[in-house]
This record gives C-alpha cells, sequence and structure tokens, in this order.
C-alpha cells in the first residue's frame, strides 16, 4: 500500500496514502478551499493516482507552490484522527498516531513563566504603558509522550 511521508527536523510522519486523500477530500467537501483542491490534485499527480509512494521535506514546502504549504493542516487533522506512526528523531522511536499528545495553545502561552518584574522591565524598554495586548491566535503543538515537540500548526488569527 502506498505511503505518504513528511519529515522535519524533528520527526518523520507516515500515513497510508489511501487516508491522506480520504482526510483531504473530507476538508474540501467541508471548507471548500481552492488551495485544498489543489493540493490534492498535486498528491494525485505526483503518486501516479496512488500507485506511488510520496515523501515530503518541511523544508522543500517553501520551494514548491503556495498551495504545498497547505500540507501541514493535512498532517495536522491527520494526526487529530490517529491516523499513520511518527518516528521522533530525539526518541529515536516510532509512535503511533494514536498515542501522540495534543496541545492547544493561545497567545498567552507565549508569556507564561514571565514574572510581574520581568514584565514590567520589558514594558519599560518597550516604552509600553497601561496593559499589554497580545494579538489573537492559536494553534496545535504535537508532542511525543517523552515531550519532544515533534510538529505545531497555528490554526487560528484575528
Amino acid at each position: 500500500m502506498p505511503q505518504f511521508t513528511y519529515e522535519t527536523d524533528e520527526a518523520t510522519f507516515t500515513f497510508p496514502y489511501q487516508d491522506a486523500v480520504d482526510v483531504l477530500s473530507s476538508n474540501i467537501k467541508e471548507y471548500q478551499v481552492e488551495d485544498d483542491s489543489m493540493l490534492l490534485t498535486w498528491l494525485l499527480g505526483n503518486s501516479s493516482n496512488g500507485q506511488q509512494d510520496i515523501a515530503i521535506n518541511a523544508e522543500a514546502t517553501f520551494e514548491m507552490e503556495d498551495y504545498v504549504g497547505r500540507i501541514v493542516y493535512l498532517i495536522r487533522n491527520l494526526l487529530i484522527q490517529g491516523k499513520g506512526t511518527v518516528h521522533c528523531k530525539q526518541c529515536d522511536r516510532n509512535i503511533p498516531a494514536s498515542n501522540i499528545k495534543k496541545k492547544q495553545t493561545t497567545p498567552f502561552d507565549a508569556h507564561d513563566g514571565l514574572d510581574k518584574k520581568t514584565r514590567n522591565i520589558l514594558k519599560k524598554e518597550l516604552g509600553l504603558k497601561g496593559r499589554i495586548r497580545f494579538p489573537a491566535s492559536g494553534g496545535t503543538i504535537f508532542l511525543c509522550d517523552k515531550g519532544h515537540e515533534l510538529f505545531r500548526t497555528k490554526d487560528w488569527i484575528t
């Protein structure tokens, strides 16, 4: 059975090709994002319609068409659904996607651990007065069971 593989510096994600196509097709039906349709066409063409494996390196996606960047949301959705396996490079272990930990992030997470003194120093250095306002955004972080970060996405911005 053909495989779909995505590699980052932290991990290698491997999914059955058909799972990737099914999840992407489902997203297209639900959200009707044109770039997802273009990504599906790209996947079908580069796999000879599911007859051969596809391997993508995260660094290479920057050199490809913009819609290929949507691959991170495909990976996110596959992981959320517990599909495939992940090889954590730090642990040097293969982990079923169903065992990967998921953590939702908010703008406040970037400032966790900053005590009041540090915030006041930053405000003074930056010339800020009053309450610090954070941009609204959130995402998902995927971790192995030992706590190593494997993958992250920015899911929304306002």
